[in-house]
């Protein structure tokens, strides 16, 4: 059992401590002090309703388990569903934190995996932890990606890249400089990229691992393997700032990836290194 079932109280409390449902919140508020509230509330309850309901209902009674490489998983309040997912189309794992959870240090992690497309699609879910303390989603994240425990408590910790964590042995670290304080005011200090596995030959570069946010914390890792593009962005702004961004395109899904507001020479290094990665058979650089 890599998720034991997720109580009912910590299910209800996770989908009332959202944005849509704050909004929700207010909405009916508004209603009540407003002549025109009604107005106001029944287009907040017919869009954002069925997406509380959705939330809800994707973390009731949760459980996960592993066996045979293949992740089970069952949910569901109105109707409970089983889904089955082979470990080796998990592509990505991403360990995030919405604002309002932070009080309860709550987390969420999410996957991308290969062939489902969008969260939601066919009743299907990429989140395979809805809410759990974080050492149960870090413990999740090292059970399904390419990194063990050691190096998940090491180099992911939701809080931003690790102040110890330097470019030395196996690890590549590539942070934002001083410089962009000006384009990423917040985030600046939350922000940076990870390779981890390889001194030399980027063939052996085993997970790339990508922090970012200060308000909505997360933190993504993938085997670089499973990168399906790689694109270098740098607006004029950035340009006079020494600054670059790389954008790492995955399978359609819930996990976002990319290095914000990196230096320039950095963003170049990292980006050459990671397109002479190892590929599937079949595809080219």
């Amino acid at each position: 059992m890599v998720v034991p079932e997720i109580p009912v109280t910590r299910s209800i409390v996770a989908a009332a401590l959202t944005g849509p449902t704050a909004a929700t919140m207010l909405a009916v508020l508004v209603s009540v002090a407003t002549p025109a509230g009604l107005a106001l509330l029944l287009p907040a309850v017919a869009g954002l309703g069925p997406w509380i309901w959705g939330l809800l209902n994707r973390s009731w009674r949760f459980t996960a388990t592993s066996d045979n490489h293949l992740l089970g998983i069952t949910f569901g309040f109105s109707e409970r569903r089983r889904q089955t997912v082979p470990l080796d189309r998990i592509h990505a794992a991403q360990i995030s934190q919405p604002l309002l959870w932070r009080m309860l240090d709550w987390w969420k992690v999410d996957v991308d995996i290969a062939g489902y497309g969008e969260p939601g699609k066919g009743g299907a879910t990429t989140a395979v932890l809805p809410v759990g303390p974080l050492d149960q989603a870090l413990a999740l994240a090292a059970h399904l990606g390419p990194v063990d425990r050691g190096e998940v408590d090491a180099l992911m910790r939701p809080d931003g890249v690790p102040d110890g964590a330097g470019s030395t042995g196996g690890v590549r670290v590539y942070r934002s400089p001083a410089s962009a304080r000006w384009v990423s005011p917040l985030d600046r200090t939350r922000q940076g990229v990870i390779l981890v596995g390889g001194d030399g030959d980027a063939s052996t570069d085993r997970a790339l691992v990508c922090h970012r946010g200060r308000w909505r914390r997360s933190v993504s890792v993938i085997d670089p393997v499973h990168v399906q593009e790689l694109s270098h962005r740098r607006g004029p702004l950035r340009r006079m700032l020494g600054l670059s961004t790389v954008r790492f395109d995955l399978v359609p899904g819930p996990v976002r990836m990319v290095g914000r507001d990196l230096p320039a020479e950095e963003a170049v290094e990292l980006l050459t290194r990671l397109r002479q990665r190892a590929l599937p058979t079949g595809r080219s650089r």
